[in-house]
This record gives C-alpha cells, structure tokens and sequence, in this order.
C-alpha cells in the first residue's frame, strides 16, 4: 500500500518532493526505509525516469554507511545516465566499482562493464573496444564469474554487427546463447541475446530457430505461471514480440495464411500490453499483408492512417517511407500519374534526409582536404629553409676562397644566428598552422558529431526498446538531433556562399504585408502562455526583393528573440520611409550585455552556453542585408529586452548576384 501511494511513473526530467516522500517513510524501520527507496530508485533508472530518487537513495545510504547500498545507488546512477550521457555513465561507474567489488556484487559491476562497451560502439571509439572487452574476460576470470565473459561477448557481438561483421556477430552471438542453456541461466538473459540477433542477423533460417526457442520460453513462462521477467519484459511483451516476429517471416516465406495468423495474435497481445495496440507495428504488418494478398484497396486505406499517424506524432522517417509503399500501392491499382507524384515527393524528402548523411561525409573530406593542405604548408616551409640553409652554405665557403679565415669565421656566425631566427619563423608558422588545425577538426566535430552520433545511438537503441514512451522520446529525440543537424549545416552552406560573394537573389515585387502576415501565422505557432507574439499595423506595400532571402533574415531574428524572451511580448513589423524599407524586430527578453553589443552579429557569438545552435543566425542576417545593400544593428538594455533592425533600400542593387 505504500508503494501505491508514490508516483512509480514520473516523467523523465521531473522534480520529486523528497520531504514530503521521506515523511511518507518515517515510521519504518531503517532497513525497510533503505529497501523501498531502492525500489523507487530501481524502478525510476528504466527509461532515465527521475534521477531524484536515486540520488534520495544515495543520500540515505551515505548517512547510515551503508556500503552495499551505497554501490546500488551508484550502479543505477550509471544506468540512468546510459542512455543520456556516456561522461556522467564513466564517472559513476569508477564511484560504484570499490563498492561493488567490496560488496561482491558481481551481477551489476559486469553489466555497468558491459554498457561502457555498448557505449563506446555507439560513440565510434572502435579502437577502445577490443582492449575494453579482454580487460572485461580477464576480470571475469579472476573473480570466478563465467556470466561476465558472457556479457562481454554480447558487447563484442554488437561491434562486430555495427561494422557490417554478421558472421562474426552471429558466431560469438550463438556461442553465448549455448553456454547460457548449457548452464541453465535465467531466461530474461538467453532472450536478450536472441533479440540481438533477430534486430541485427539477416538469416531468416537461423531467425526460424530463435523463434522457435522464444515459443520454448513462452511456453516455459506459462507452465511455471511467470508473468514477468523485469520491468520490461512480460508474458504480453513477450507473445507480442515473438508473432510480430513471426509475421514477418511468414511475409518474407509469402505465407498469407500463416501470415494473418501471427497477425490478429500480435494484435491481441498488443492490447493486452498495452491497452491499445502499438499502431505503427500493427498497421505496418497489415499493410504488408493486404500488399501480399494484393487487397490494394485496403492497403491503401492502411497507409493513409498511418501517414496521419506519423505526421501528427513527427515521425519523419517513418511518414517519408509510407510514401514511397504508398506510390507502390497506387502503381498496382493503375494509378500512374498519381503514383509518380507522390514518388517524385518522396524522393524529394528522402534527398532531405540522405542531405544530412551527404553533408557530414562533405565535412569529413574538407577536414582532410584542410589537413592535407596544412602539411603541404609545413612541407614547403621545410623545404625552403633548406634552400636557404644550402645557399649560406655555399656563399660561406665562397667567403672563406676570398677572405681571412677570421672573417669566415665572424660571417659563418651570422649566417648560422639568421638561419636559426628563420628557422624559428617557420616553426611557429608550423604551430601557428596546427593549432589552426586542431580548433577546425574541433569545432566541426563537435558541432557535426554531436546531433549525428545522437541521431545514429538513438536510432540503434531504438529497435531493442519495447516501451511506447521510450520509444515516442527517442524519436523525439532523433527528430530533434536531425533538424538541428539540418538547420547547422544550411547555414554553414549559406555562410559561405555570403563570404565568397556567390549567394544568389531572385527580386520580384511582393506584396510586403501580407508577407508579414504570412509570417505571423507561422512564427505564432512559438507563443505560450508567457510569451506572445505582435504584428504592428503596416502600411500595405509592394516591395521589390528577393522573398526568400527576406524571409530568412526576419525568421532568423524572430527565432532569436523567441530563444532569449521567457516572458513578454515580441513585436515586428515595417516603416516606409523615403529611399528605404526599415524593418523592426523587438523583445521584452534578457537584453544583450554592452560588451558583446559591438560582437553580436560575429560568428559563434553566444549569450549562453545552454543555448542550441553555432550561433551563426545573425552572422548571416547580417550578411544577408548587407549584400541585398542595407545595414543591420541592434540596440539592447541587459534585463530589458533588444531591438533588432534593418533597412532595404527601395531599388535593387546593381551589384546583386541573379538568380540561375
């Protein structure tokens, strides 16, 4: 009952009342207290829930000395922060490991070992791995523990399966699932290496084998009446899991029979999991069976529920390869003409995304192609002052032929002294040359890294989670990581195009206020309750100018406000003036310190370190209007908000780059 009456389903990022829950705790006996805590702690490290718990867990461990304790509340530290920041996971880990070891608690120190694994795969760090997994065997050895040898294995199999090495994944995959059954462990550990194998093996035989040892388990599960292995996985979880798989390799067997079987049980147990079925998983093996049996009429009506269901919910990748089974689908019923539009859409948004792959494979060539040229440098540098060493040489010895020896000797000094300056020149050139290097490959791996290894960590983890609101946050998380990806790397793409003078500007006259108003609608969509969002009345005008390139510099500024206004109101609008169009963006936000008003619109400039983005928006607005031949400025009290302007002018510049 007491545990009923506490939140065991708080939201990631949450704030507990932790006086109010010790209260709650008061009247138990020490041990009792220490053990519900670690539930609540437990409970709450599945899925990065709340961390307050665990900490609440560590603290009271702590006040009583309680060493095991203490290493538990460590371990599940580590495991909240797997998943959300592989620095803080490393650190906890080294805290937790002389508890652990001290307490022999071999099952969590091995697991924590074994993330630290996973983690550096998803990371890249393929040159840590294989060090990382002997070191994880050896330890196994030493302190008698045959299930971390095991763990290991599961986190070399999952390295070799990420870098296109199945054979090698499967055997090492295999191997550990017979010396599991050979020593009878617990079946929550024997169905974890399944799953690896089902998510990462393109072996359909050998799939039909792990399914029919799933049927074993289930089977098992039933007969000893176990409803549930952990807190994620259960009897429901399971039979779902196991006929979702099974539809699967009936459509690939094209077995419609055994196909729609597998079906309507994945949908039953759905239910049962979790109230209403996982719509997406569902209606995606509908589809592929109405597909199979060639009923195009309801696979069609199919695809567009889920085509509603992924636009609502964002899932971008998911709606975009609904389109192209969609344009599949119409092609099959006779649908040409629809069938190619909707193909050629697909294509467009599928490029979108092959852009941001494209882009960071473009960043990693320019990076050699600036190292490269950075040695070329050094080289050459090299290479000159030992011309000039060779031709001291030789007019020394031509000076010795004609002078007194003393002479030679006195010039010979001086040659060597202005050799060594030069050479001194050239050295901090050289170092002048790397560091430049290193805070390019810094920055861009930082910046490109940083979404990109998100996007592809969450994107893996994603298939081994059963949990609807794990799942639905990774791909929040993933949609998230990908625009901010997208959105870094248009404007590095624009920034260059500024700087180089090739940016390219289509003026045509546009209606101005209805512009705005277009603007309006669209930017509005960023109020809350706490901020809101004013189009100041304008005079109607028609302008002539390029729309996009407006649009851009005013979205930008509006988008900065919104990012430094918590409160308050954000007005824009224009004023006609005689030669000119002078447009105004203003805030009631944080305001701009006085030092940083005259570096605002420079490169990486940013008021807080918290903030998303490079910090390139106002580089380019102002790069931006001084091409299209107007000026930029801003004008700020620190606390009481900023006002962005600029002025166009009513004539289009004679030096403009047009439009191809």
């Amino acid at each position: 009952m007491l545990l009923a009456a506490i939140d065991l389903n708080a939201h990631s990022y949450m704030k507990i009342n932790k006086d109010s829950l010790m209260n709650t705790l008061k009247d138990l006996p020490e041990k009792a207290k220490i053990e519900q805590l670690y539930k609540l702690a437990e409970e709450h490290a599945q899925g990065n829930k709340c961390k307050d718990y665990i900490e609440l867990y560590l603290k009271e461990s702590q006040k009583i000395k309680d060493s095991n304790h203490i290493g538990k509340a460590y371990f599940l530290l580590a495991q909240y922060y797997y998943l959300v920041s592989p620095d803080s996971m490393r650190y906890f880990i080294k805290k937790a490991e002389p508890f652990l070891i001290s307490n022999n608690n071999k099952e969590e120190l091995f697991r924590m070992k074994a993330w630290n694994i996973f983690s550096l795969n998803l990371e890249g760090k393929n040159s840590q791995i294989i060090p990382e997994v002997n070191a994880l065997k050896k330890l196994s050895v030493k302190m008698n523990y045959p299930e971390g040898s095991e763990m290991a294995d599961q986190a070399l199999a999952n390295f070799y399966f990420g870098n296109n090495l199945e054979t090698e994944g499967t055997k090492i995959c295999l191997d550990v699932l017979h010396r599991m059954e050979k020593r009878k462990a617990p079946l929550l550990k024997r169905i974890n290496v399944i799953r690896l194998i089902l998510s990462k093996s393109d072996d359909y035989t050998l799939k039909e084998e792990m399914l029919t040892k799933i049927a074993q388990y289930i089977k098992e599960m039933n007969d000893k009446k176990i409803n549930r292995l952990d807190n994620v996985i259960s009897i429901e979880s399971l039979n779902f899991y196991y006929h979702k798989c099974a539809a699967e390799q009936a459509a690939y067997k094209k077995n419609a029979t055994l196909m729609l079987y597998h079906i309507q049980q994945t949908d039953k147990w759905g239910s049962k999991r979790y109230g209403t079925s996982d719509a997406l998983t569902i209606n995606d093996l509908w589809l592929s069976y109405y597909r199979l049996t060639k009923n195009y009429a309801k696979a069609l009506s199919i695809v567009n529920e889920m085509l509603a269901l992924t636009e609502t919910t964002g899932r971008t990748a998911d709606h975009i390869s609904l389109l192209k089974k969609k344009s599949n689908i119409l092609y099959n019923q006779g649908h040409m003409k629809e069938a190619m539009d909707l193909y050629i859409n697909y294509n467009h948004l599928n490029d979108s995304i092959s852009a941001v792959q494209y882009f960071s494979d473009l960043a990693k060539l320019r990076t050699q192609h600036d190292v490269d040229q950075l040695e070329i440098q050094n080289k050459q540098l090299e290479l000159k002052e030992s011309k000039t060493h060779v031709q001291l040489i030789a007019l020394s010895a031509g000076i010795i032929l004609l002078i007194l020896v003393s002479i030679s000797l006195f010039i010979f000094s001086v040659s060597r002294h202005r050799l060594s300056q030069q050479m001194k020149t050239a050295r901090d050139k050289a170092e002048e040359a790397d560091r430049l290097k290193s805070a390019f490959l810094a920055n861009m791996n930082h910046e490109i890294r940083t979404p990109l290894n998100a996007i592809v960590g969450f994107s893996q983890i994603i298939v081994e989670e059963d949990d609807v609101e794990s799942r639905r946050q990774y791909l929040n998380i993933i949609q998230h990581n990908n625009e901010l990806l997208q959105q870094l790397i248009a404007d590095v793409l624009d920034l260059s195009k500024i700087e180089s003078n090739t940016m390219a500007f289509n003026y045509k006259e546009i209606d101005l206020y209805a512009l705005m108003k277009d603007l309006y609608k669209t930017m509005a969509l960023k109020s809350t309750d706490r901020v809101k969002l004013e189009l100041q009345p304008c005079a109607p005008y028609h302008f002539v100018t390029d729309r996009n390139r407006l649009t851009q510099i005013i979205t930008n500024l509006l988008n900065n406000s919104f990012k430094h206004t918590e409160k308050g109101v954000i007005s824009f609008g224009y004023e006609v003036k005689e030669s000119d169009v002078y447009f105004f963006i203003k805030d009631t936000g944080e305001g701009i310190p006085e030092d940083k008003l005259d570096s605002i619109f420079n490169r990486f400039v940013q008021l807080n370190e918290m903030n998303r983005g490079v910090g390139l928006g106002l580089t380019i607005c102002k790069g931006l209007v001084k091409q299209m031949g107007g000026t930029i400025g801003v004008t700020s009290k620190l606390g009481f908000g900023s006002n962005f302007y600029f002025n166009l002018p009513k004539v289009k510049p004679e030096n403009i780059t047009p439009k191809s």
